[in-house]
C-alpha cells in the first residue's frame, strides 16, 4: 500500500476518535507489547486486576512480519498481531495500554488510537521515547508532569512516574480523556518507570522472542 494511501487511512480513521471517558469502571487494565526478530513479531497480552494488582490472564501470539518498519506507521506493522491475540482473551480489559504513542503523532493517530478505534476500546499509549511535540522537563518528584504540546494543543503529558527516574510520554489513544490517560498509568506505575501492566508484557514478548530465535 503506498505511504499517501495510509496518509488518508489514517485522517479518516482520526474523524473517529473520542477523547471522552468510554468506561463505566476501572478494574481490569490491558497491557500489551511485541517483540520482533528477522522474521516474526511476537506479541503477549496480559490482563491485570485492580486494586489487587495481579495478572489473571496471559495471551500471547505470533505470527510473520508483513509490514515494514515506517516511521509513524508502526500501527500498520503491528495490529494484525494486536486484533489476533485480542480475541484469544477471556477477560474483557475496561482500558489498554500501548507501549506507544496515542493522538501524539503527525496525524494524530498513533498505535493506541488505531487500534483502540479498531477494537472500539479505551485506550493509552505510553512511550518511552517523544515522537512530536514540545515540553518542559518536569520535576523529578513522582507524580509531576508537564503538557506535551504539538501544533498547539496539548497532546500528552510528560510524566514523572518514580522520583529522579526518567519521565514517560503519556497520550490518550481513544475513549478516554487527557487526564484520565495520565491517572492511569501513574496508578498502574507502581515500583517501575514503565506502567506494570506494559512492563509485563513487555518482559513476555522478549521471552517469546528468545524462545523463537533458538
Amino acid at each position: 500500500m503506498k505511504i499517501t494511501n495510509l496518509i488518508r487511512e489514517q485522517e479518516k480513521l482520526r474523524e473517529s476518535l473520542s477523547l471522552k471517558n468510554g468506561f463505566e469502571k476501572l478494574e481490569l487494565i490491558g497491557g500489551t507489547d511485541c517483540a520482533f526478530d528477522e522474521e516474526d513479531i511476537y506479541c503477549a497480552f496480559i490482563i491485570f486486576s485492580l486494586p489487587e494488582s495481579r495478572v489473571i490472564e496471559v495471551k500471547t501470539f505470533q505470527e510473520k512480519i508483513n509490514f515494514p518498519y515506517i516511521p509513524g506507521f508502526l500501527s500498520y506493522r503491528e495490529k494484525g498481531a494486536y486484533l489476533k491475540v485480542y480475541e484469544k482473551l477471556e477477560y474483557q480489559p475496561d482500558v489498554i495500554l500501548f507501549d506507544g504513542q496515542g493522538i501524539s503523532h503527525p496525524r494524530g493517530l498513533g498505535l493506541a488510537s488505531h487500534l483502540g478505534i479498531l477494537l472500539d476500546k479505551p485506550t493509552v499509549g505510553c512511550a518511552k521515547t517523544k515522537l512530536v511535540g514540545k515540553y518542559e522537563m518536569p520535576d523529578k518528584k513522582r507524580g509531576s508532569y508537564s503538557p506535551l504540546i504539538y501544533r498547539g494543543e496539548i497532546v500528552g503529558y510528560v510524566l514523572r512516574t518514580q522520583e529522579s527516574v526518567a519521565p514517560v510520554f503519556v497520550s490518550p489513544g481513544h475513549k478516554i480523556s487527557l487526564a484520565t490517560a495520565k491517572e492511569i498509568v501513574l496508578k498502574t506505575a507502581l515500583k517501575y518507570r514503565i506502567p506494570e501492566p506494559l512492563r509485563i508484557a513487555h518482559t513476555i514478548s522478549q521471552s517469546l522472542k528468545r524462545r523463537g530465535e533458538r
